[in-house]
């Protein structure tokens, strides 16, 4: 016996509800009087404009323009209007679509140099943690760039603070500012270790002069300071009676890992999470 097709369908077929789930795990949409099969959304007319095997669908102007022949399309992030983060999160399944809020609608989680306003930086990119750069005093507008180091928080007291393991706010008069910890700032009164930096590939050393945490250069830590205070990347060298930098060893037979790691995901597969989302 032929396996029924969602034309076939003679009862219960004029709305998506009806016919969404009467094949299954074959899906069905509807165009308002019969169940027809699943296509994308640009097939589809504003009564079966739902769900489509490209995802959500919606029936609205071309993406991006205020002109012109209203059809029905792929939904959006910008289609949605959310001045939160939550509402943007919530807008999609984030097996299938992550948005974050510019502060008047819901944009693509992106890199963070796509975005041009605080909210959207705020809530951090594809490639890491942001920073935001206002254009003017208390501007939603502006400069959103990756956090790589201090500085790039100059005008991001949120961020600065939020990474405080590596970086402290400076605020005196007009002068604001993201620096990195100095030895004192860094270590409890207890206390005196390296200082990292925010990418944990240098250290600025430390070690108590007259009681005091204060930086020093490796050359005059002494046998009993050099491994400790130089975060373990010198060493006390016996014949010198030195603190010499470790040497790193390399190995050239180490292939480099070529594997890339790919996310895939098979879309009639979310079909159903989609349908309990909006529905």
């Amino acid at each position: 016996m032929e396996l029924k097709q969602c034309e076939d369908l003679t009862t219960n077929t004029d709305t998506f509800n009806k016919c969404f789930n009467q094949l299954s795990p074959m899906h069905c949409s509807s165009n308002g009087t019969k169940c027809i099969s699943l296509s994308s959304c640009q097939y589809y007319n504003e009564k079966s404009c739902i769900i489509g095997t490209d995802g959500p669908c919606i029936y609205k102007l071309p993406f991006d323009k205020k002109s012109g022949q209203i059809s029905c399309r792929l939904k959006q992030c910008q289609d949605v209007i959310g001045k939160t983060l939550d509402v943007c999160l919530s807008a999609f399944d984030s097996s299938y679509k992550k948005c974050v809020s510019n502060g008047s609608i819901c944009v693509d989680f992106n890199n963070c140099s796509s975005y041009t306003t605080k909210i959207a930086c705020a809530s951090g990119g594809l490639d890491g943690q942001c920073a935001f750069t206002p254009i003017a005093s208390q501007s939603n507008d502006g400069i959103c760039k990756l956090f790589t180091q201090c500085s790039d928080a100059n005008s991001d007291k949120d961020t600065c603070l939020s990474n405080s393991k590596y970086c402290q706010w400076i605020s005196s008069g007009v002068t604001k500012q993201c620096i990195p910890h100095t030895c004192l700032t860094y270590n409890s009164k207890k206390d005196c270790l390296p200082v990292p930096s925010y990418d944990q590939k240098s250290f600025l050393l430390c070690a108590k002069i007259n009681n005091i945490c204060q930086e020093v250069q490796p050359t005059t830590l002494t046998m009993e300071t050099c491994y400790i205070n130089s975060a373990q990347t010198y060493i006390w060298n016996t014949s010198t009676s030195k603190c010499v930098q470790c040497k790193i060893k390399t190995d050239n037979n180490v292939a480099p890992n070529s594997q890339v790691s790919t996310k895939s995901s098979v879309l009639l597969f979310t079909l159903a999470i989609l349908f309990n989302l909006y529905f």
